[in-house]
């Protein structure tokens, strides 16, 4: 929602630092799903520099397996699996 998109975009401007850890969905590593992990989190810095956020206080960090949220057995659950988590520091 908007309300999100401001109260994160409020965050990161005030953070010092703002680390984004892209997930993905894969259960072995594999150059795709790096490579898919990687423009997901780059959309998501490129958003928050095109709202304010000092792109030097960004930095993206990939984790290609594990760490599931959901059931990675079924579509739904790998759906959620990919995600970028953004944490403030």
């Amino acid at each position: 929602s908007e309300r999100d998109r401001v109260r994160l975009i409020t965050a990161a401007k005030s953070a010092q630092s703002v680390v984004l850890l892209c997930r993905g969905d894969g259960a072995v590593h594999s150059r795709r799903n790096w490579d898919q992990m990687v423009r997901r989190g780059a959309r998501v810095k490129v958003f928050l520099v095109n709202n304010g956020v000092d792109p030097r206080h960004v930095r993206l960090f990939v984790r290609s397996t594990g760490a599931f949220v959901a059931n990675n057995k079924t579509a739904a659950g790998r759906a959620k699996n990919r995600r970028v988590e953004i944490h403030f520091g």
